[in-house]
């Protein structure tokens, strides 16, 4: 339920991207276009990326 709370604030406020560690619910490629898909059906045209930290640091570990 919070993940999918998560992706629809996203949504709605038309946010680039929604940023989070939670591989397995959150950022992964599947999630991201069933919510796309979702979202379009809904009248959201505006793609949402789910991706992790990692991605968007621009600091090597």
């Amino acid at each position: 339920m919070e993940d999918a709370i998560h992706a629809a604030v996203a949504t709605v406020y038309e946010m680039d991207a929604l940023i989070s560690w939670n591989l397995k619910h959150l950022s992964n490629f599947r999630k991201m276009e069933m919510i796309n898909g979702i979202n379009m059906k809904q009248g959201y045209f505006k793609r949402l990326e789910l991706i992790t930290p990692m991605e968007v640091c621009d600091e090597e570990i």
